[in-house]
């Protein structure tokens, strides 16, 4: 069943909110409203959106705006557009996506975002996921990538510092 998040009832939450004390929940929702994003925007805390399974390429670029932690773990996939708007964000990123395309791996990879990817599963030697895992290495959230799996050979030769902790 959908529940979208609406600004009414961001405005809400966000008055009864208390910044340092507290993150912001409205994991509870499953899609978001573009004008309940631009208001979770302004939010310069922790945010949690990790009930969100997917969110429009509009709804990506204004969550970029926002400044701190942002929990969207519930994000079944990523589109390239999204994934190049959500790099631009300034905190820590939290998604629990199984899988990457090579385009929106290097997308990401190019941002200023700390990434938390928790349950990614595979990184393969394309020229994507060679530089996310020079960003995740560089990022040091090597270590917190429980479900990965599958790293090819040619990433390992190619970045070496991408250790895995078994």
């Amino acid at each position: 069943m959908t529940k979208e998040l609406k600004a009414a009832v961001v405005k809400r939450r966000i008055a009864k909110f208390r910044p340092g004390w507290e993150e912001l929940n409205l994991a509870e929702f499953t899609s978001i409203a573009e004008d309940a994003a631009e208001l979770v925007a302004a939010v310069e805390d922790s945010v949690d959106l990790r009930g969100l399974d997917e969110i429009s390429d509009a709804v990506a670029e204004i969550l970029s705006r926002h400044k701190g932690s942002l929990d969207l773990g519930g994000l079944k996939s990523l589109s390239v557009a999204a994934a190049t708007s959500l790099a631009k964000h300034d905190g820590w990123l939290h998604m629990e996506i199984s899988e990457l395309s090579d385009d929106a791996a290097l997308a990401l990879s190019k941002g200023i975002v700390s990434l938390k990817l928790t349950k990614l599963e595979t990184l393969d030697g394309t020229p994507g996921h060679i530089a996310l895992a020079r960003k995740l290495a560089a990022d040091g959230t090597v270590n917190i990538m429980h479900w990965l799996k599958n790293v090819s050979e040619d990433l390992l030769a190619a970045v070496p510092e991408f250790k895995l902790k078994k």
